[in-house]
């Protein structure tokens, strides 16, 4: 996979927390397809420890020859699916 970041669009800053918004653009090298999606990542300082969060669904795309996705984002929750149906 081959990714192109360009230089962070938004930056947020206040005390511990940290937050930048972008957008990555994917480049399958398995499938020849090419997928951009925004992203954010928020970091956390804690005691010299950093956390952060990412979303990874458009690296998931990239690699998406067909078919359809099922989602669910509580085990209670309702589905959703993606793609073709």
């Amino acid at each position: 996979m081959l990714v192109n970041l360009a230089t962070p669009k938004q930056v947020f800053a206040s005390q511990g927390n940290v937050a930048l918004l972008e957008h990555f653009t994917y480049q399958s090298t398995t499938m020849p397809k090419t997928v951009t999606t925004p992203f954010a990542i928020r970091a956390e300082v804690e005691d010299s420890k950093v956390s952060f969060m990412e979303g990874t669904f458009g690296t998931a795309a990239s690699f998406r020859s067909g078919g359809s996705w099922h989602l669910r984002t509580f085990p209670d929750g309702d589905e959703v699916s993606v793609g073709d149906q």
